[in-house]
């Protein structure tokens, strides 16, 4: 089962900050999904991508 994490959970997630994460989503590096209030959310397998994606740097 994945775990969808709001945004400051992915980024505490991820080791960054909010606005690194928003500014990956506008750069295209990341997708956010919406839910239908409007707010991004990230599961597992974005988490996995982020981390693996940081280690080939």
């Amino acid at each position: 089962m994945n775990s969808n994490y709001r945004i400051n959970e992915f980024a505490k997630r991820v080791g960054r900050s909010v606005q690194t994460v928003r500014r990956w989503e506008k750069e295209g590096k990341l997708t956010a999904k919406r839910l239908p209030s409007g707010h991004r959310y990230f599961d597992e397998s974005d988490v996995r991508a982020r981390n693996l994606n940081a280690k080939r740097r």
